[in-house]
């Protein structure tokens, strides 16, 4: 039925260019031809809108309009490489279905990840410099005032060399089931001014991520009886269990330039986090204790907290000369750390280089480490590359990581109630990946191969405790991506294959997305627009369950899951500054009236629709 979806959706909108000469191929994923006609761009003659990163200040960026590419995609976690694992619920827990580390900008690893694709720190917003003022705003509505998804950025230059971002997001979800609701609020706001020989950046970032939980459904049996279609009369594991992951942070920045010697920069950073990660459930019944199994040491509730407050510290020099970068720093964090039960501190102390070779207009390696002095000892990440332009069409890369990396603190010791449930002595795990990728430009692939190599790597059994495995497992990935187009048709695809020489993780083989997309003006040119379908697949395997007490995915030993398809229809246009969508989303569930598992007992979303709208705005 699958197959058969898919090909007559093809044959549909493929008819729509049967007029179509020779094929044109595009460049890299989400690029469209430039021989193609697209409106005028949408930033002003008049207006100058780079973006930057807090660690780069000097790499800018032109900020360019998308037109319609992507904007229907609006859950944060089908951006980017493939899609993740998650809840069935936007805003939910969420880790990748295609293996990747944590990508940890401090090196205490609390080890709460499930909000993580949603948060904003310092090191990933994006800081603007304009010569006006501009905003950008997207309203995602759902159903009711329960259900939208908002976000907001705003940044305006002020006289004597002073920036004004705002960063804002939001998501509220009610979800189609009990006690299944999300909220959360980001927001960042950063003042850069320049002065003669020196920049300063102050910035002050704040998450607040709140969830409820059901624990999953208790039965699969009810979904095609009377009134099954209100999903809130199936039953759920849990009715009372929530979550709320909140941390606020402040940072001041100074980066001087020597105006004696050319080339020679430093950066000072102060900043101060405070935070926490707080689960709760009262009054446990008979099945609720079941279900928390080890979790539940007594029946008047559960409580697992952990707060914490970091003040970091560092320092770095920078060297540019004839194509060649070399840089060192050092940093300090100090640590108070409470979990009700005990407080401790932890001091970490940090050196770190980088050295950057522009060997000539082809090719360039560049090399970063980072080594642990201090609580952190023996803590070390070797990071090279090298980028090679093969010829005109043909790009080239290859890099090795080595790195040691200490334990998640909550996999070394873990409180509820107070109460002792672990106290692990873990060693560190090693981790060497190798990685090559190449871009095929003038036919639009790209293809990533992986080796990874994780000895003694820590993960949650099937009781979701924090367990360690003895001995390697070897990680082969394989990612791909392509777009083309014929005239006005497109066509996208990603695909990820990896095997785990023993499957720790519940991870699938095989997951891949595709899209097909007609994009052309209309409307005798007026409106710029995109009709589209959208496939997800991911193949039968033994997904993993999860665990809300300390947010984790953990290991499942039970039932393979279906084969998963999803097919998202969509509708997406252009007129001046405003972008809009439609989406129906999981449409093929009208067809095959099939119910999907991401994640043990958690349905993905029903077949609804979704509109979207988006505005960019200058001065």
């Amino acid at each position: 039925m699958a197959l058969w979806l898919i090909v007559i959706v093809l044959v549909a909108l493929a008819t729509v260019i049967s007029h179509a000469q020779r094929p044109n191929f595009s460049g890299t994923q989400g690029q469209i031809n430039q021989t193609q006609r697209t409106p005028d761009n949408a930033v002003p003659d008049t207006a100058s809108v780079e973006w930057y990163h807090i660690d780069q200040i000097r790499d800018l960026h032109s900020f360019s309009d998308t037109i319609l590419d992507e904007i229907h995609i609006y859950n944060p976690l089908e951006k980017g490489k493939l899609f993740y694992q998650h809840l069935g619920n936007l805003g939910s827990a969420a880790r990748p279905l295609f293996y990747e580390l944590p990508q940890l900008h401090a090196k205490l690893d609390f080890g709460f990840y499930d909000f993580a694709p949603y948060l904003k720190r310092r090191q990933n917003i994006k800081l603007y410099q304009t010569n006006k003022a501009f905003s950008k705003l997207a309203v995602v509505p759902g159903s009711n005032q329960q259900n939208f998804m908002l976000s907001a950025l705003f940044s305006r230059p002020f006289k004597n060399n002073v920036q004004l971002t705002i960063d804002y997001s939001r998501i509220i979800q009610e979800g189609l089931y009990s006690n299944q609701s999300t909220r959360l609020t980001n927001l960042a706001f950063v003042i850069a001014k320049k002065y003669k020989s020196r920049d300063m950046i102050i910035s002050y970032v704040s998450n607040a991520n709140n969830a409820a939980h059901n624990g999953g459904i208790t039965s699969d049996t009810l979904f095609n009886q009377e009134f099954s279609n209100f999903r809130t009369r199936i039953p759920v594991a849990l009715g009372g269990a929530q979550t709320r992951h909140a941390n606020e942070e402040y940072a001041v920045n100074n980066y001087f330039k020597l105006s004696r010697f050319e080339g020679i920069s430093f950066r000072h950073e102060l900043a101060y986090e405070r935070g926490s990660f707080k689960f709760f459930d009262e009054s446990l019944n008979n099945e609720e204790l079941i279900y928390y199994g080890n979790y539940a040491t007594e029946d008047r509730g559960i409580r697992s907290f952990l707060a914490y407050k970091k003040l970091e510290t560092s320092l770095m020099g920078d060297l540019i000369w004839k194509g060649f970068n070399v840089s060192a720093g050092i940093n300090y964090s100090y640590y108070s750390i409470n979990q009700e039960a005990t407080n401790y501190s932890v001091n970490d102390l940090s050196a770190t280089g980088a050295i950057s070779l522009q060997i000539n207009d082809k090719m360039s390696i560049y090399s970063d480490a980072y080594i642990g002095l201090g609580s952190n000892i023996a803590e070390y990440k070797l990071d090279s590359r090298a980028n090679i332009d093969l010829s005109e069409g043909m790009q080239f890369a290859a890099s090795a990581t080595l790195e040691r990396y200490r334990p998640a603190l909550i996999q070394q010791q873990a409180y509820i109630n107070q109460i002792e449930i672990w106290n692990n002595s873990f060693s560190k795990p090693l981790r060497n990946t190798l990685q090559a990728t190449i871009k095929l430009l003038d036919l639009g692939i790209a293809a990533e191969i992986s080796q990874i190599a994780i000895t003694n790597p820590i993960y949650y059994d099937e009781r979701a405790i924090a367990t360690q495995y003895n001995g390697t497992i070897l990680i082969s990935q394989l990612y791909a991506n392509s777009h083309h187009h014929l005239r006005s048709l497109h066509m996208k695809h990603q695909v990820g294959l990896q095997n785990l020489s023993d499957n720790i993780f519940n991870l699938p083989r095989l997951l891949s997305e595709h899209e097909l997309y007609w994009q052309d003006f209309i409307f005798k040119k007026r409106m710029w627009a995109r009709f589209g379908i959208r496939v997800k697949t991911v193949e039968s395997y033994i997904a993993a369950d999860f665990s809300p007490v300390i947010g984790v995915f953990h290991q499942n030993l039970g039932d393979r899951e279906d084969f998963l398809y999803q097919a998202d229809a969509y509708i997406s246009f252009k007129v001046d500054k405003a972008r809009a969508f439609i989406i129906a989303e999981n449409i093929s569930q009208t067809i095959n009236n099939q119910v999907f598992y991401l994640t043990t007992d958690y349905p993905t979303v029903d077949f609804k629709l979704r509109l979207g709208f988006y505005w960019d705005l200058y001065d």
